[in-house]
């Protein structure tokens, strides 16, 4: 179990370094400031849109008088969009790693590796879409009265 947890780790930044642009020597700190910079900016954009799309919903939901209806639809939205990212992504992170052959030549079992990879993959979907409903929340409560 410690092996995947270390794995999930290494893939989480992993992932981190994928949107990082700047590369050579002394450029960790940097690096670092990328990965968190594109953290922040999913996260930005995760919110702004649900709230655009959550607030104009729930309005004209709100119109007919089922405001109640905008909770299902933005979580299937939330799935379909969290379904897009996946197919996107999934080539990329299981089968495009760069460290494939090093990590695959570690003592730890090819379904350890695969399943920290694919669950890292979740993990970052999990995050989007519990980002996604919280404006949700918001408009359902600020519409509902």
């Amino acid at each position: 179990m410690r092996k995947l947890w270390v794995l999930l780790k290494l893939n989480f930044r992993a992932m981190l370094r994928a949107f990082s642009f700047r590369s050579g020597a002394g450029s960790s700190k940097k690096k670092a400031a990328g990965g968190l910079g594109a953290l922040l900016l999913m996260a930005f954009l995760a919110l702004y849109l649900s709230g655009v799309y959550s607030f104009l919903l729930a309005s004209m939901l709100a119109e007919v008088g089922i405001v109640e209806m905008v909770l299902p639809l933005m979580a299937l939205m939330a799935c379909v969009m969290s379904l897009m990212f996946t197919l996107f992504a999934a080539s990329g992170l299981v089968f495009g790693g760069k460290d494939s052959d090093i990590v695959l030549a570690l003592p730890v079992p090819a379904f350890t590796v695969m399943l920290s990879k694919i669950l890292a993959l979740y993990l970052e979907n999990l995050v989007f879409c519990g980002l996604w409903m919280l404006p949700t929340g918001a408009a359902y409560w600020c519409m509902r009265a």
